[in-house]
This record gives structure tokens, C-alpha cells and sequence, in this order.
């Protein structure tokens, strides 16, 4: 049978379509292949770049120990010169402050300017009677600013400061101190404000009562200790006194009694001692050999300890 002229119309349609289908398929496999070969080339360049890191015989390589010799020596000469760049800039700094200490000076001759290794310190008297300020930096433990008024009977102190903690924070701190009296009798006190915790840190008091035979003194130091002194002499000529001392700890609720004396046994040999109620005996002889050389021989035992073991020792003084 003979075939019509539609059919063999469709019989070449399919074929055409079998022809593209095969030709996509080829392209598809195409674009794999270069994928794989892509993929493959990457690897290979990792690959061989691990290796080159890996390496064990680059470090026996001389060209390659020069090439990092080198390497290290530029960024050594890069350090040296940045080091001589803030050296540089530290000397512009500190003639910058002696030009300063020059004008502050010529404005105001009570300006003074003690310049110490770590501790810079800068006063300005008499800006008005009585009144001074004083800038004091302690590097690196605290800096503060004071501002000052002495009279002739009595003497103010403000300042504000930082105080470096143990962690390394600098906490702000306000600080108030005065005292008011004569050569006869004084009373003082000292106020310590730590403005980041919020609590006084120090709170010292005291009165004192001088005279040319008797000296005495009350103190309280921190609220917590109370302590009461008084120092008698007996002759001027035998260098003769007596002193007493009484302590009081409110928190540990303990109470020390401690009693001394001294007394010239001859013109340049002098004797003293002292015995306390916690149970401590000490005594010395202090001997001058020349007019400022002296020899002090001490001891001392604590009847409270189990041991009970003395203590002695020898010091040579030269006072010049």
C-alpha cells in the first residue's frame, strides 16, 4: 500500500523532533562536562595550594627563609620608625607644658611646677590671700585637684580626684579636710567621698593638746578606731618621760592598753621600754658613737604566743 502525502508529512515532523530533543540533550551534557572540569580545576588549585602550605621542605628552602627574613626586617624598620614618630610627639608634648609653665609663671609668679618621673605636680599660690590650688597626678594609680585656704587659725581643704581600684577602674572621689586651732590646741578632720559606690571611704577626727611638758591627742580613724595618747615629760635634763596609749576597736570590740618610758642613763646613752596589755614587752638601748652615728640594741617578747620565742635585733643609724 502506498503511503498518502500526510502521512509522510507527519513521519518527517517526529523526526525533526527527535533530531532537537537529541540536541538539547547533547548541549545539557555539554554544560555538565564543563561544570565537572570547572569543579575538578578548582580542587586541583586548593588542592595544590594546601600543599604548598603544607610543605615540609619550604622551611629548608634558603630562597624562601630570605624571602621572610626580609619580610620581618621591613616591619621592624616600620616599628622604629612609628617608635621615633611618638617619641617625637612625647618631646613636642613636654616642651609644650614648659612653654605653658613659662606663661602661667610670667602671668602669676606663685605659680610653681615640681616635674617628677610619674608624678607631675603644679601649685599656684596666693591667688587671693590665703587661697592656693594644687594639681597633682600620680601616674598610674590617682590624680586629683585641690583647691586650698590657709589663715593664720585655720586651713580648708577641697579637692576632687581619680583613685585607681584593683580591677583597674578609675573611681571619682571627693575629699574634704580642715582643721582650726592654735599652737596650744587643734582640731582637724578629713572626709573621704567615693562618688561611684556612693560611701565615705575614710573619716578621720582629731583633737590634740600641746604644751612644752605635756603633749595629748584623741583620734578616731575611720569610725571604727579610737585611740587616746598622752606623752609626759618628767625632766628636760635626763631626757625622763612617760607615755601612755589607749586603743578601742568598735567592730572588733577590742581594747589595748599600751605603757612606755625612756630615760638617759648617761649623755649619750638613752633606755627605753614599753609593755602593753595584749601581752608585748619591749625594750632597747640606743648608744651614740659619734655625733651621728648610733648603735640600738632591742628586744622583744610576746607572752601571748604558745612559742614565746624573743625577738633581738641590731641596727647601726647614721642620721645626716
Amino acid at each position: 500500500m502506498g503511503e498518502t502525502a500526510d502521512e509522510v508529512e507527519k513521519k518527517e515532523k517526529k523526526e525533526e523532533k527527535k533530531e532537537k530533543h537529541v540536541n538539547e540533550d547533547g548541549k545539557e551534557e555539554k554544560k555538565k562536562e564543563k561544570k565537572d572540569k570547572e569543579g575538578k580545576d578548582k580542587e586541583d588549585k586548593e588542592g595544590g595550594k594546601e600543599k604548598k602550605k603544607k610543605n615540609p621542605e619550604d622551611k629548608n628552602d634558603p630562597a624562601k627563609l630570605r624571602q621572610k627574613l626580609e619580610k620581618i626586617e621591613t616591619k621592624l624598620q616600620a616599628l622604629l620608625a612609628k617608635k621615633e614618630e611618638i617619641l617625637k610627639l612625647i618631646n613636642q608634648a613636654d616642651q609644650v607644658r614648659i612653654d605653658l609653665c613659662l606663661i602661667l609663671f610670667s602671668l602669676n609668679p606663685n605659680f610653681t611646677m615640681d616635674i617628677q618621673p610619674l608624678v607631675p605636680t603644679s601649685k599656684i599660690e596666693a591667688i587671693v590671700p590665703g587661697l592656693s590650688t594644687l594639681c597633682k597626678c600620680e601616674i598610674p594609680s590617682s590624680a586629683k585637684v585641690e583647691l586650698q585656704y590657709l589663715r593664720d587659725y585655720v586651713g580648708v581643704t577641697g579637692g576632687i580626684g581619680l583613685k585607681a581600684n584593683p580591677i583597674g577602674v578609675y573611681n571619682p572621689i571627693l575629699n574634704v579636710s580642715g582643721v582650726i586651732g592654735t599652737a596650744l590646741f587643734s582640731a582637724g578632720t578629713d572626709i573621704g567621698f567615693d562618688v561611684l559606690a556612693r560611701e565615705i571611704y575614710k573619716f578621720n577626727a582629731g583633737l590634740s593638746f600641746n604644751t612644752d611638758l605635756l603633749i595629748a591627742s584623741v583620734n578616731l580613724d575611720k569610725l571604727d578606731t579610737l585611740e587616746v595618747s598622752c606623752h609626759y615629760t618628767v625632766s628636760p635634763l635626763t631626757k625622763t618621760a612617760i607615755a601612755a596609749e589607749l586603743k578601742h576597736s568598735f567592730s572588733a570590740n577590742d581594747t589595748a592598753l599600751t605603757v612606755g618610758a625612756q630615760h638617759a642613763l648617761l649623755p649619750f646613752m638613752m633606755v627605753k621600754g614599753r609593755i602593753s596589755t595584749q601581752g608585748k614587752v619591749y625594750a632597747l638601748i640606743q648608744q651614740r658613737l659619734w655625733e651621728k652615728l648610733f648603735l640600738t640594741l632591742g628586744g622583744e617578747v610576746d607572752f601571748m604566743d604558745t612559742g614565746m620565742v624573743p625577738k633581738v635585733g641590731l641596727s647601726i643609724a647614721l642620721r645626716i
